[in-house]
């Protein structure tokens, strides 16, 4: 009889050095990223209020790069738009780029919005590096479009890693118990919001 697990490689290609250095950044790059948001996704579906804040931070810095990916993917395309009929262009390629598979079992929904990011940001990579060989766009805007990303996901990666699992849920939380106390002295103090939503789903 077929199992009932499903298994599935993804592939992914980085052509630049910047981005390959992102995906093997210390302490632990992209793949631990990925394993502790699988963590963090079956702490909240667990209960536990402090995954759940961190989860919506993830979204908050997740939508960040998203933007400000889509607003340099813009600048450049303006100045593309510039170019003579008569220039074509192909976008750059590294003849040996960086290889990496992953089983899809390490991704889950925000770790998949995270590697699309990365991928995008290779891209943009890619495509700031042509403006400028081009005459496009100068030195001083290269590196600005190309430092839009690393300081962020460096950021994200550490956010990502200060999770702990604790085994809190909310009514430890509700009952103010010695587990709570001790995840607050070791995870911070939960938003306002969330204490108020706590409290009021228990009335």
């Amino acid at each position: 009889m077929p199992g009932t697990t499903l298994l599935s490689d993804i592939h992914i290609t980085l052509h630049t050095r910047v981005a390959a250095h992102l995906w093997q950044a210390r302490p632990g790059g992209m793949l631990l990223c990925l394993a502790l948001l699988k963590r963090l996704l079956r702490a909240e579906q667990r209960d536990d209020p402090w995954a759940s804040h961190w989860l919506e931070q993830l979204s908050i810095r997740l939508n960040l790069m998203a933007h400000l990916l889509k607003q340099k993917n813009n600048q450049l395309d303006n100045h593309f738009n510039t170019l003579p009929a008569a220039i074509g262009t192909t976008l750059l390629c590294n003849p040996t780029p960086s290889e990496y598979i992953l089983p899809l079992a390490l991704l889950s929904p925000p770790g998949s919005r995270l590697l699309h990011h990365l991928v995008d940001y290779d891209l943009l990579v890619r495509r700031t590096l042509l403006a400028w060989q081009l005459g496009l766009i100068s030195q001083t805007e290269k590196r600005d479009v190309v430092a839009t990303l690393p300081r962020l996901l460096l950021q994200l990666y550490s956010f990502v890693n200060r999770f702990r699992t604790t085994g809190v849920i909310r009514a430890d939380v509700r009952f103010n118990t010695p587990l709570a106390q001790a995840t607050t002295r070791k995870l911070g103090q939960l938003p306002k919001r969330i204490l108020a939503e706590i409290h009021r789903d228990a009335q």
